[in-house]
């Protein structure tokens, strides 16, 4: 301490005050730059959404409450091309997981060949604008299916919107 007179100053035992205001100072500094990083991240704009650069072709686009419907009439073969742990934590009732990183495998586990290439599907993924289902869909119809629609806004819009979701029991 003989060549730092401040510590010495600071941490001596005739100015028991010193301490007190060193750490006063410390924490008011350590609240401030979190105050700043915080107002940092609340005002800052909301990234873009990934919209795909060209809509792939022979891929439709249908909307929640067409989906709500053909799903309650079970007049369509729903997939979720999210990743299967995003499936088991949540998902639209009826959805099977066909995950977007095995398409092949996916489609040869849920859509075993010859099935029938008139077959109402309709795909989903997290949110709007996301690219998994637009690669789901752009092989399905690559592989023939010729129904393919691709749910607009996704996952996330369905659960805010307070339709009816489920989840798996080892979720």
């Amino acid at each position: 301490m003989r060549r730092y007179p401040l510590l010495r100053h600071v941490f001596s035992r005739s100015n028991p005050g010193a301490l007190t205001q060193g750490v006063r100072e410390a924490v008011l500094l350590l609240v401030l730059a979190t105050a700043l990083a915080g107002a940092h991240y609340a005002w800052r704009p909301p990234e873009p959404v990934a919209v795909p650069e060209a809509w792939p072709e022979g891929v439709g686009r249908i909307g929640m409450e067409r989906v709500a419907l053909r799903v309650a009439r079970r007049e369509a073969i729903l997939l979720d091309a999210r990743a299967e742990a995003a499936w088991r934590t949540g998902r639209i009732p009826g959805a099977l997981p066909f995950p977007a990183a095995d398409i092949d495998a996916a489609r040869k586990r849920v859509l075993p060949f010859p099935a029938d290439p008139d077959a109402l599907i309709l795909v989903y993924c997290g949110q709007t604008g996301c690219r998994e289902s637009l690669r789901v869909a752009a092989h399905l119809v690559a592989h023939g299916f010729r129904r393919v629609f691709v749910l607009e806004d996704g996952f996330d819009a369905w659960r805010a919107a307070g339709r009816a979701w489920e989840r798996s029991d080892d979720a």
